[in-house]
């Protein structure tokens, strides 16, 4: 009974070192564009072209106030492509790689489908997707990036704007906390 039960420790050993030592590519070093012009071209082709499938729960419809949801029913969505596709509002800083990530899954589809049975995509774990390969130029998808990365996080900039200040003020205050304890000091000693 023992060595039953080592054999299975060890087989199940063996299939997690295989499992785990499927190796993506590295992500594209990708520098995804901020400006306003990028971010408006990416908007209306993810309104045009992905929200048909894919939803964007977290982001409102400026007249409606309405959630962005698909154009298609979670239900209906399991029945044609065997899973619900994902909300994409948070995508571009959910996935590690961050935007590089959504980037690299957008132009990362193979020609050669393998096991796949709708699409093969190498930087994603098994390489096969239920997304078809949606033919995008690298401009296009650089501009699809873009947007999410805006949409997932509005107030980056912002927030590293404010994060420098709270540096320069830190600096400041630890400086003058410095020279009070010096005076401190001074007195005791002297």
């Amino acid at each position: 009974m023992a060595v039953l039960g080592a054999t299975l420790v060890l087989f199940a050993g063996l299939v997690g070192v295989a499992a785990a030592s499927e190796e993506l590519p590295p992500l594209p070093d990708v520098s995804i564009p901020t400006d306003a012009e990028t971010i408006e071209l990416g908007e209306r082709i993810v309104m045009a072209r992905c929200k048909t499938c894919h939803s964007l729960q977290y982001l409102r419809d400026e007249e409606t106030l309405q959630p962005l949801l698909s154009g298609i029913t979670p239900d209906t969505a399991k029945k044609q492509f065997g899973v619900v596709p994902p909300d994409l509002s948070l995508i571009a800083i959910a996935r590690p790689g961050g935007a590089a990530h959504t980037y690299a899954f957008l132009t990362g589809y193979e020609n050669d489908l393998g096991d796949c049975e709708k699409a093969a995509n190498r930087f994603i774990s098994g390489g096969c997707t239920a997304m078809v390969d949606p033919r995008l130029s690298d401009e296009d998808a650089l501009a699809i990036t873009a947007f999410l990365k805006e949409a997932a996080d509005p107030n980056e900039k912002i927030r590293v704007q404010i994060g420098i200040w709270v540096e320069i003020f830190l600096g400041i205050l630890t400086v003058m906390a410095y020279l009070v304890y010096r005076r401190i000091k001074k007195r005791e000693l002297g």
